[in-house]
């Protein structure tokens, strides 16, 4: 089966020239490759019956995108939430949202701006997900408020 996967210009293209042998229809594997295919998006779109909304975010100094479907949105790998784009992300009943550490860091947000981000936001729920090693989950999310959580592998939530 064909994964679609979607993004801005800069992340189609980066997909593109870091991994060359998956589009390359002579490329010999010997464990195979995935099948993908990108989509560049910039504006809502709907895949599978869902309509989707792409949120402009930064990666360091590289713009990426979240994603914003209905009260739910994903916004991860990001240090930076521009004012138009947080807009967008207001009234969520869940965000799962990037928080990589304690100490900063230049792509990713630390646990302060995250959780700066959720103030400003105020979701209903929020997970926080693409965390490092040095996250005790009892003792952090013991620090967070109530709406808040880290995430962990295997985890599912039900979106409606």
């Amino acid at each position: 089966e064909i994964i679609p996967v979607y993004g801005n210009s800069m992340t189609i293209q980066g997909i593109a020239t870091m991994f060359p042998y998956i589009f390359d229809e002579k490329a010999q594997l010997g464990g195979g490759k995935p099948r993908i295919e990108l989509h560049e998006v910039c504006s809502p779109f709907e895949t599978a019956g869902i309509d989707i909304i792409p949120i402009p975010v930064f990666h360091g100094q590289m713009e990426i995108l979240g994603y914003r479907i209905e009260d739910f949105a994903y916004v991860t790998d990001c240090s930076y939430i521009p004012p138009d784009s947080l807009e967008l992300l207001k009234n969520l009943k869940l965000l799962i949202l990037g928080v990589l550490r304690f100490r900063p860091h230049s792509t990713h947000f630390n646990l302060d701006q995250g959780l700066a981000n959720i103030r400003l936001l105020k979701p209903e729920r929020c997970l926080l997900t693409h965390i490092a090693h040095d996250f005790k989950h009892r003792e952090v999310n013991s620090l967070l408020p109530d709406n808040v959580e880290l995430g962990y592998d295997g985890a599912k939530v039900e979106i409606d």
